[in-house]
């Protein structure tokens, strides 16, 4: 008597022979199976985590940037029956963190039901992101949250926001987080596009060869900043592009395919765009599957202190600045930033110039309302100085904004500064120390 042996895999084998570690949860968020290679990536033992909650086990390995878990991915598969993915930050048992792509699967039996959900985790490179997103607030987390969640789909994303507020860091930002981070990121700002060259600046041109924004950020992604400003008639063309995913050059009479992410900005409400005739509503529709508003600083003002900090050190100068004073932080936080980021940068940078390797004070911070509120302060009419009264004699009233741009321009140098702006340096030191005072 013959005995037949079943050749068939078990689930386990099957499971085993993938190379990125896998879970294998039930609708009871019960997990079933995990692969050797969860085993080995996450330091634990595989019946140690069979028939444990999945929410105490995968959902337990994300960290957000402020400490803070995620949505459970498995309960909205299991809630929609639609696949996901999302990018997540992993603690395996060596205590590195990494970026990881969870793609999260639901799994039906025969009649259709809905009986497993398959998670794959898929580790990424490293993401140039730690200094897009400054802060610690709510604000900027559910912001980071918003983000890490779109970041691993297709999806036009529709960033709003005040001027200044950091739309093109919080698009880089999205860029980094997909798995799209190794590819190219690519700005174009709609204001600054030639009329007459605007096409063929997109989707490249046949004559010359050049691939035009799209072109070049096949693979990656391409932010279109002030989308109000791209003309009407070439937004059909947009529209086509985000449709079908496909270009064509001008001088061209065929289309050719594109990987490209689109995210899309504006200061404006999209929907006054299309009362104004200069937004499609159609594009409109397409545009706002998912939108994003970056909050103004002043919404999230306890995170000036991180900011100008995270500023100073970026800037050079400043770093013998830190840790800034309990006087200067409070001064930092007592304003409401109508230029948003951009403005607390600009002052920083003002700070560090009128400071000129003095300790950091309140006398230094200048805000954009001191210069551009009122009119430049005169000058002191000193008498006794000979280059003072001679400087008098010509006429020469120097106010603060050129006095900011000429120190910018020599990179806070103050001898070289006197001498661009014809004075001394010691006449220059103390029209500095009159303009602090004010």
């Amino acid at each position: 008597m013959s005995h037949h042996r079943d050749n068939t895999p078990s689930c386990q084998q099957i499971i085993d022979s993938f190379a990125d570690p896998y879970l294998l949860v039930g609708t009871d968020y019960r997990i079933v199976a995990a692969n050797r290679a969860f085993v080995e990536t996450y330091d634990t033992q595989a019946q140690g985590v069979v028939g444990r909650d999945c929410r105490a086990v995968s959902c337990r390995l994300e960290t957000s940037s402020d400490g803070d878990a995620g949505p459970c991915i498995v309960e909205h598969v299991l809630r929609s029956g639609e696949r996901m993915r999302a990018i997540e930050q992993h603690q395996p048992g060596d205590g590195e963190v990494l970026r990881v792509q969870v793609t999260t699967s639901p799994i039906f039996d025969d009649d259709g039901e809905l009986q497993y959900v398959a998670q794959m985790f898929t580790a990424l490179g490293e993401a140039n992101d730690t200094e897009l997103l400054v802060g610690k607030s709510r604000a900027i987390a559910e912001l980071r949250a918003q983000l890490e969640r779109v970041a691993a789909t297709p999806t036009t994303v529709l960033l709003l926001g005040e001027s200044g507020s950091g739309k093109d860091c919080t698009a880089q930002y999205l860029h980094q987080a997909s798995n799209r981070c190794c590819g190219p990121f690519l700005t174009v700002d709609c204001a600054t596009l030639s009329p007459e060259k605007t096409e063929a600046e997109l989707f490249g041109n046949q004559h010359d060869g050049s691939l035009g924004f799209f072109g070049q950020a096949d693979g990656g992604t391409l932010f279109i900043d002030e989308i109000g400003e791209l003309p009407i008639t070439l937004q059909n063309r947009l529209l086509g592009v985000l449709e079908r995913g496909e270009i064509k050059p001008v001088g061209s009479d065929s289309y050719r395919s594109v990987d490209v992410r689109v995210v899309v900005a504006s200061n404006r409400d999209p929907g006054d765009l299309v009362g104004e005739g200069k937004l499609r509503k159609d594009l409109y529709y397409r545009l706002t599957a998912f939108p994003v508003r970056i909050p103004a600083l002043r919404h999230h003002i306890e995170d000036v202190p991180l900011l100008a900090e995270f500023f100073l050190r970026q800037l050079d100068s400043g770093v013998q600045q830190l840790p800034l004073s309990a006087e200067v932080v409070a001064h930092l936080m007592g304003y409401d930033y109508p230029g948003n980021v951009r403005e607390l940068r600009n002052v920083i940078e003002r700070a560090i110039i009128y400071a000129a390797g003095e300790p950091l004070g309140t006398q230094h911070l200048v805000f954009d309302r001191d210069l551009f509120g009122t009119s430049d302060v005169e000058p002191p009419q000193e008498t006794t100085p000979s280059d003072d009264r001679l400087l008098m004699r010509r006429g020469y009233r120097p106010g603060k904004a050129e006095m900011v741009a000429v120190l910018r321009e020599c990179r806070g140098h103050r001898a070289k500064a006197a001498q661009r702006l014809g004075m001394s340096e010691r006449t220059l030191y103390r029209y500095l120390k009159t303009l602090r005072e004010d």
